[in-house]
């Protein structure tokens, strides 16, 4: 699985896949993949000739089709120095993380992305609508994965999975080790693509973390050594007084 998880310098968009979309109590879901980088797709129109015309004949909208093999779940491997995420924080029976730093750009690509994929794919998503939903409508359904928060700016607010686990130099840690002062790698997948007549959106999710320094701080308080004055230690401020060693 470590292979196919992308850094945001390796990973290209051109690589995401989206799936057929299937309708789900309201919402349609269009799964999200990691695939190979696709060469552009050409379509050359049908021309039939006869004795007195020319006919052409419009393409119909091609469909990619990708074998199930070549299909990854797409993870993305984002980093977070100290003091540039939130820690987990835990709201209810849920946890999250706010990003802060670099991810914030890289995130609100891949958003521009999601929503022209949905204008271009409409036609074939959804037949009965004859054209590709326009763009501007997309961008006004579509809820950004990135909201403004007091003197941060952009967050990117990602939920963390509950079977989520932590890891420090392949070690264990808790939820509890992952604190605002750590320097974080995450693990993050691109789940899905939602939507219905009015709303749009995207799935992430936190799926493993790496911290770092926790396991050295909780050493370095353990080795603190102990304090113990041993005789009289107090400083003279009487002649009569013997002086202290």
């Amino acid at each position: 699985m470590a292979e196919h998880i992308k850094s945001m310098e390796s990973f290209n968009l051109d690589e995401m896949y989206y799936d057929f979309p299937e309708k789900k109590d309201g919402y349609y879901y269009s799964d999200i993949y990691l695939v190979k980088k696709q060469d552009p797709v050409r379509v050359v129109d049908e021309i039939k000739i006869s004795e007195t015309l020319v006919l052409e004949k419009k393409p119909e909208p091609e469909v990619l089709e990708i074998k199930l093999d070549d299909k990854k779940p797409l993870i993305l491997k984002l980093k977070s120095l100290k003091k540039k995420h939130s820690g987990i924080i835990k709201h209810e029976s849920r946890y999250y993380i706010d990003l802060y730093d670099e991810p914030v750009d890289f995130i609100s690509k891949i958003d521009d992305h999601n929503i022209l994929s949905i204008s271009e794919n409409s036609p074939i998503w959804f037949p009965n609508k004859k054209e590709k939903i326009p763009l501007d409508l997309v961008e006004q359904m579509y809820k950004r994965s990135l909201s403004v928060k007091g003197s941060h700016g952009s967050v990117f607010r990602v939920p963390v999975s509950l079977d989520c686990e932590v890891y420090e130099k392949g070690a264990k840690v808790s939820f509890q080790d992952v604190l605002e002062t750590s320097e974080l790698t995450l693990a993050v997948s691109l789940d899905n693509l939602w939507l219905n007549r009015k709303t749009a959106g995207s799935s992430w999710l936190v799926r493993q973390i790496k911290v770092k320094n926790v396991i050295e701080e909780k050493k370095s308080k353990k080795e603190k050594p102990q304090i113990k004055l041993e005789g009289y230690a107090l400083p003279s401020d009487n002649e009569d007084e013997p002086k202290s060693n």
